[in-house]
């Protein structure tokens, strides 16, 4: 599958307003998921953000992430768990490995309890998982992680889920330093080729 058909079809699955993923390039060389819910800031289109033959322009979808969040009167241009997923992916980055993050759910809302039922459907995540055939998914919350525990039959045999808490403000950047650590050395420790 190329790029453009990867677009067709996960965009047949989501409408606009969802943020089915983000990552830096191609979806198709990130080895690790980091997955969480669902996404917290809406606004921000990411197929305004993509190429058909390079993927996704990370650092200026993030900007603009960042003036979204500023221009919808948060606190803080970045949320913690967004912070705390930067940290991770780019000490990844530094080891070659690609992430990208995505979430249980596509549809964004504040909290989980403010999504509407009929915006809760895994079709966008399962597309993901199918066609990019992550090694490794870091999946972060109590509630993703009781999610991925019912679905982890239909995941794949092989792909290692790595459970942790939300990556929000209880988790410190330090917190996400070791994770990266810990992803890296499960590569390492596993017949995983980066």
């Amino acid at each position: 599958m190329d790029l453009a058909a990867f677009e067709t079809h996960i965009r047949g699955l989501v409408d606009d307003t969802t943020r089915p993923f983000t990552c830096n390039g191609s979806p198709f060389c990130c080895k690790v998921f980091i997955v969480g819910i669902n996404p917290a800031t809406e606004g921000v289109n990411i197929w305004d953000y993509w190429d058909a033959e390079k993927g996704m322009d990370f650092d200026n979808w993030f900007k603009a992430y960042k003036d979204e969040r500023i221009n919808q009167g948060k606190r803080l241009s970045v949320s913690p768990s967004r912070s705390n997923m930067k940290i991770i992916t780019d000490e990844l980055a530094m080891e070659g490995i690609k992430a990208l993050e995505t979430n249980i759910y596509s549809a964004p809302s504040k909290r989980l309890t403010d999504l509407d039922k009929n915006k809760r459907f895994t079709a966008a995540f399962e597309f993901l998982v199918s066609a990019i055939k992550p090694k490794l998914l870091l999946a972060h919350g109590a509630k993703t992680n009781k999610v991925i525990n019912e679905m982890k039959n239909s995941l794949g045999p092989d792909l290692i889920i790595m459970p942790t808490q939300h990556l929000s403000y209880q988790f410190s950047k330090d917190n996400a330093r070791k994770t990266a650590q810990n992803i890296l050395k499960e590569f390492s420790l596993s017949d995983v080729s980066i």
